[in-house]
């Protein structure tokens, strides 16, 4: 990285000579700043300057978000600066700078234009650049000679399918296009975000570099949001964020503020802490009233592994889910919400996951009931599978109308406090990290936790306390065998289920239990009262006697004798005949599973 404050004599030796300066401006953005667009007493760049200037000369960076306090340079250096050198070096023909308001956006081309019509040096060496109007009523300027044009809109503009003669733009540079009035509510984020990625991102090309420039106001601004999402990996870019103080408690720009008592005489000078907080040292202030913060969220990677052997004290409990139901599909309507959770215990603690399928959208009644089933179908086995729905008022129909229709995990929860109270509640748990949330597939409900109270609706934060009171209330009242577990010895830790193992899969309903093994064969167990299921011989052991079906699936027989026959028992595929006649209970163990203890486990499937 080149710094040009370091050179000296040898700039003024370039900026004299106009074959030098024009090949060295069209190479780096920085010396081109530096050559042809000096400020009179400037101070030193700083260092994270010369990193903005470096980001503007890569090529393979498609997306950068700079967040930078204010007053930083980011933006000059990037809407000033960077468009002309672009054109200029010949990296853009079509350059698009799109800001909050159409007075803004004149205002950036205006800027350009200042210094194309004031600065004889820059105009000499590169040619005239034409000023004039183009389709969206802005000023837009166009280059003969470098056959390119730079044009400034807003967002209240649409853009789609922009040309310049074959060109799309190659360079889109968004500054300020939210503030803290647009960042406010969900329904104003949202839509600067969908702006930004149906119209912005498609504009371009898959070469098109896309520059965004701002203040981060809030989680899920579309700063916010950007950042996030390449810090996870989801989506490919760069992201800056440049504080005034470092986390070091270092000033990043000692050629303006070179001792502490200078960064205290601006920040007097602001005279307002929260201003100062948010617009030079990039942090989110919250209000007094906030419930939950955003650095209180834990997310996890994965689920926790599962135990071979259910144990009360350890691994996998249950799965429980929460819906706060909405009866009508109208935009002024609120939303169904649905959130879901894996229950585990750790030595008997509390841990509660909440699973990345958090529903909140607006659904009709019979919509809503299909949604249910779905989700409950999905979560398996019913003896460990509940969800809560609020029972009051029209709410109840909800309940009645699944139990009436077979499905008897739901259970009717009547709210008593506000809703303030409810969340109140259990922001401990939250904080403390008992509640982990998924990386993605919840930011609605992050979203509606950090801004509630603020935001439109709430709905899945009334799902998220339904189901977490009802999972704490479980918990307590098994407070007290679990103590009493503990201090008799506790319970040994179960060993891990096994990986790389097929177990069998169970699907069972009121009428039968179906077994479908890990070689292929099913059966079919009979829940019909009066059929017996297992024969027990005494000396033989546990003996399923199985019919064959002609489709190639076993029934268990229904036994009404003490003993059944030879014939019958022949039918067994689990009964091994000595050529005596005899016979022994099992041909062998479905499976041996080998512990990384050296030991070794016998699994017979029944």
């Amino acid at each position: 990285m080149i710094n040009p404050d370091k050179l000296g004599f040898i700039v003024e030796i370039i900026r004299k000579n106009r074959t030098l300066r024009i090949k060295f401006a069209q190479w780096n953005h920085h010396l081109f700043n530096v050559i042809y667009m000096p400020k009179p007493n400037a101070v030193p760049t700083a260092g994270f300057q010369r990193e903005i200037f470096s980001l503007t000369e890569k090529k393979d960076v498609e997306l950068c978000v700079i967040a930078g306090f204010r007053e930083s340079g980011k933006t000059s250096i990037c809407t000033t600066s960077f468009p002309i050198w672009s054109v200029l070096s010949g990296q853009s023909h079509f350059v698009v700078i799109a800001s909050q308001t159409q007075t803004q956006a004149r205002q950036h081309l205006g800027n350009i234009r200042k210094q194309l019509e004031s600065n004889p040096l820059l105009r000499n060496d590169f040619g005239a650049l034409e000023y004039e109007s183009d389709e969206w009523g802005n000023r837009a300027i166009t280059s003969k000679k470098y056959d390119a044009k730079i044009v400034a809109v807003s967002i209240e503009e649409a853009v789609r399918g922009s040309l310049y003669k074959s060109w799309r733009p190659d360079l889109i540079i968004c500054d300020d296009i939210e503030d803290l009035n647009s960042t406010r509510t969900q329904e104003q984020r949202d839509k600067i975000y969908q702006w930004f990625v149906s119209e912005i991102i498609p504009l371009g090309s898959k070469n098109t570099r896309i520059f965004v420039l701002g203040n981060f106001l809030h989680e899920y601004s579309l700063v916010g949001r950007l950042m996030s999402q390449i810090e996870y990996g989801e989506r490919d870019g760069v992201c800056k964020r440049y504080a005034l103080i470092d986390k070091d408690g270092k000033c990043i720009w000692p050629g303006m503020y070179p001792t502490p008592e200078s960064v205290e005489a601006r920040r007097r000078k602001i005279g307002d802490e929260p201003t100062w907080e948010r617009e030079f040292l990039l942090n989110l202030i919250s209000s007094d009233d906030k419930l939950v913060l955003l650095d209180w969220i834990h997310r996890y990677d994965e689920l926790p592994e599962r135990y071979a052997e259910k144990s009360y004290m350890y691994g996998y409990q249950y799965t429980w889910a929460a819906a706060d139901m909405a009866i009508s599909k109208l935009q002024s309507a609120d939303y169904t919400a649905i959130v879901s959770a894996q229950i585990y215990r750790d030595d008997g603690e509390l841990k509660i996951y909440i699973l990345p399928n958090v529903i909140n959208k607006r659904v009709n009644f019979p919509e809503a009931i299909d949604l249910m089933k779905n989700l409950l179908d999905s979560y398996g086995e019913r003896s460990s599978t509940k969800m809560f729905i609020e029972s009051n008022a029209f709410q109840s129909g909800y309940y009645q109308q699944l139990f009436h229709d077979g499905y008897n995990q739901v259970v009717g929860v009547r709210s008593k406090d506000d809703k303030r109270t409810r969340l109140s509640m259990i922001t401990k748990f939250i904080k403390d990290g008992t509640i982990q949330f998924p990386k993605t597939g919840a930011d609605i409900l992050i979203t509606q936790l950090i801004g509630f109270g603020k935001e439109h609706h709430d709905d899945v934060v009334d799902a998220l306390t339904m189901l977490v009171s009802q999972i704490l209330e479980e918990h307590e009242n098994g407070r007290s065998l679990r103590g009493y577990i503990k201090w008799v010895g506790g319970v040994p830790k179960p060993k891990p289920k096994p990986k790389n193992v097929k177990w069998p899969i169970i699907e069972e309903n009121d009428q039968k239990k179906t077994t479908h093994m890990p070689n292929g064969e099913k059966y079919v167990e009979s829940k019909i009262k009066g059929v017996g299921n297992f024969y027990n011989p005494p000396s033989q052991g546990e003996i399923p006697a199985f019919r064959k079906n002609a489709d190639g699936t076993y029934t268990l027989k229904p036994w009404m004798k003490s003993n059944p026959t030879i014939e019958e028992l022949k039918q067994s595929p689990y009964i091994k005949f000595n050529p005596d006649g005899s016979y022994v209970d099992r041909k062998g163990p479905d499976m041996i599973i080998k512990h990384e203890d050296g030991t070794e486990e016998e699994i017979m499937f029944w």
